[in-house]
């Protein structure tokens, strides 16, 4: 693990990363406590010293916890450039998890959340309070043990794959694998490939299509995780005509509100 903390400039705890045993741990909390905020935010800077510390071809799985309140005002400012610079520096593939904390302008969540999900992670806000620390506590156990990464699923015959989870499964979380095959379909073949601690797994397995009733809501649960996965995707390539269109064609025909439908 590492800390960079972030003004106008980055100041570094460590010029590698440090193996997490008590005493790196306790002069990690010292540096902290230690420090004062001089002003402004070079996210930029910041992001990129920390996405530097990651080796390529490293086993270990590299995440990023990014605590900040989103608005860039130091180095490069603009939103766009830090994204492109970011999605350039990250070879690793680090997942970048967003604690977007205190923010009230929701152009600046809006880039930190693009920021996240198209560096394989996720952006939380949390507001101004006396619950904030332990939602934050709460948010990072989520993520902090990894157990399955770099998870591909796949199936004959089926379209229009989504999933509610990400592709890296941490304990205690899920994730539920939805998709549309066509009518008639007897039997489905599934593969899942993935990385374990103990090296690379695959999965195979052939299940009969049974339906009944008390399956029925199976659609509507698919179209719900499609609509938010295409609203996340216009997060980062922004508003086009394909996006509004898909998402407003699902939304009519299973009766869902968004911003581009109403309800009658």
């Amino acid at each position: 693990f590492n800390v960079i903390f972030f003004d106008r400039q980055s100041v570094i705890f460590s010029d590698t990363l440090m193996e997490a045993n008590t005493q790196t741990k306790a002069d990690a909390a010292n540096f902290v406590n230690a420090l004062g905020a001089d002003g402004g935010t070079n996210i930029n800077e910041a992001l990129l010293t920390a996405l530097g510390m990651f080796e390529q071809d490293s086993e270990r799985i590299p995440i990023i916890v990014f605590l900040t309140d989103g608005e860039p005002t130091d180095g490069v400012t603009s939103p766009y450039a830090i994204r492109d610079n970011v999605k350039a520096a990250n070879g690793a593939e680090v997942s970048i998890f967003t604690i977007a904390f205190g923010i009230e302008d929701e152009a600046n969540y809006d880039f930190l959340r693009a920021l996240s999900l198209e560096n394989c992670g996720v952006a939380e806000r949390f507001y101004t309070g006396k619950n904030a620390e332990t939602e934050m506590n709460t948010f990072y156990e989520t993520i902090s043990t990894p157990v399955i990464t770099d998870m591909d699923f796949a199936y004959s015959g089926a379209s229009d794959i989504v999933n509610t989870g990400y592709d890296t499964l941490f304990a205690g979380s899920d994730a539920i694998i939805l998709a549309r095959y066509p009518a008639g379909t007897g039997n489905i073949d599934s593969s899942i490939d993935a990385v374990t601690r103990t090296g690379s797994r695959s999965f195979d397995e052939t299940f009969p299509v049974v339906f009944g009733y008390e399956d029925s809501f199976i659609p509507k649960l698919w179209a719900h995780t499609k609509i938010r996965e295409l609203m996340d995707r216009m997060v980062v390539e922004g508003e086009t005509d394909a996006l509004v269109s898909e998402i407003t064609d699902l939304s009519l025909e299973f009766g869902f509100v968004t911003p581009y439908t109403s309800l009658f």
